[in-house]
């Protein structure tokens, strides 16, 4: 009772910002590919190791995020993109670097790191990874653009309509926790004559989630297709502080 007391307290206090991912199982240089693909495009480029993007404003909750960090896009709809793991009380550097097909919104290729509480970070992965992961992101055709990529909020216009990127779920009473936790969501896009749904979220269950909501888009610079950015927000496996993930989703515009 003691501890449902804390768990409930915390989130009486915090902001339930963005959220939602299932469970990470970060292998060590766990590598998954789609070995039907090929790519039309290659290049043929250096890469510098990828910055932050922002995309969480934390207005007084204490919690542990996500730092996402694009790597760039293809002239052919790929999105590459680095996630670096919130450590909930391991004391591990994890991350994942991924790429998508933003206009089929499914993944293509994808590798793990844990450093096994080593010390390690994105630089020691970087200088021993480089020449491997460089070779990867030229047969995709990765390009990384010199300009830092911005994100674009949730409300948007296209073709001279408006449109409003947003989510929906159902939720049931959680006894344990005394809160709402998240059954099931989808990502929708919305203007004042229609509703396209893009994607469900993918949810385990128990989640554990609270709260599953939309930050924004990057876009393509070669054409119309985007990386839809959404949280999931979890309660900690001890309490507060909880876990903000973020996940990303593809969706060609032309669709509207």
């Amino acid at each position: 009772m003691e501890a449902r007391k804390k768990i409930w307290l915390g989130l009486s206090f915090m902001v339930l910002i963005t959220s939602c991912a299932h469970e990470r199982n970060t292998s060590i240089n766990k590598i998954e590919t789609d070995s039907s693909f090929t790519s039309p495009v290659k290049t043929s480029q250096n890469y510098k190791k990828p910055v932050e993007l922002s995309f969480l404003k934390n207005n007084g909750g204490k919690v542990l995020k996500d730092v996402l960090k694009p790597i760039g896009w293809s002239k052919d709809g790929k999105f590459a993109y680095l996630v670096e793991y919130a450590d909930e009380a391991c004391g591990c550097y994890s991350m994942s670097i991924n790429i998508i097909d933003a206009k089929k919104n499914k993944q293509l290729w994808t590798t793990e790191y844990n450093d096994q509480g080593e010390k390690k970070d994105l630089s020691f992965y970087w200088s021993n990874k480089y020449d491997s992961l460089k070779n990867v992101l030229n047969e995709y055709g990765i390009i990384q653009e010199d300009k830092k990529m911005e994100l674009a909020p949730n409300i948007f216009e296209f073709d001279g309509h408006q449109y409003a990127i947003s989510t929906r779920s159902t939720s049931s009473k959680e006894p344990d926790y005394g809160v709402d936790i998240i059954d099931d969501a989808e990502i929708f896009i919305k203007s004042s004559q229609k509703e396209i749904k893009v994607a469900d979220c993918p949810i385990s269950k128990p989640s554990r989630i609270m709260s599953v909501l939309s930050c924004g888009f990057v876009r393509s610079p070669y054409d119309n297709l985007i990386a839809i950015l959404y949280n999931c927000e979890r309660i900690g496996y001890e309490g507060p502080p909880h876990v903000v993930t973020v996940n990303i989703v593809g969706f060609d515009l032309s669709k509207l």
